[in-house]
């Protein structure tokens, strides 16, 4: 009976990493079903030694969902599915930024911040996140910290 359990067991595996390199969702539910059966079957046949085979069937498993995942990048559906071309900076790709000159400025919150919301600044709506308090629509705040599209304020208490 050893053998038929391993080799439902490697049945599992090998449909797991078949799940891998064509994914579809049909090889991984027949394995995933297939694996609960070889865990069943431990348990039914060898229950004096299913404490120590049954986790080591869990960390066979978690190696060939590892293996799967190596060998799709290198298969032809893999590579469709992973962005190959990189967007630089000195091809014109750049995110946009708020101007950090605008650290310290004061504004109006222009929608509630709890903590996220807008704020107006000089006519111009951002996008900004408080220090962790909650800012009133309306209230005047100060951006005290900018870090690429994070803008965080605080509220001033000045009317």
């Amino acid at each position: 009976m050893g053998l038929t359990i391993l080799a439902v067991y490697l049945a599992a595996l090998a449909l797991i990493v078949a799940e891998c390199v064509v994914p579809g969702a049909v090889l991984g539910i027949l394995g995933t079903t297939t694996l609960l059966a070889s865990m069943g079957m431990t348990l039914a046949y060898y229950p004096d030694s299913a404490l120590l085979l049954i986790p080591g069937q869990i960390v066979g498993t978690m190696f060939s969902i590892a293996l799967g995942m190596y060998i799709m990048t290198h298969t032809r559906v893999g590579r469709i599915m992973v962005l190959g071309a990189q967007q630089n900076p000195e091809e014109g790709w750049t995110a946009p930024g708020v101007d950090t000159a605008l650290t310290g400025a004061m504004g109006i919150a222009h929608t509630a911040l709890r903590p996220a919301g807008a704020i107006e600044v000089d006519g111009q709506r951002i996008d900004a996140v408080s220090n962790g308090t909650f800012i009133e629509r309306g209230k005047p705040v100060r951006i005290v910290q900018i870090d690429g599209n994070r803008v965080v304020v605080e509220e001033t208490g000045a009317a």
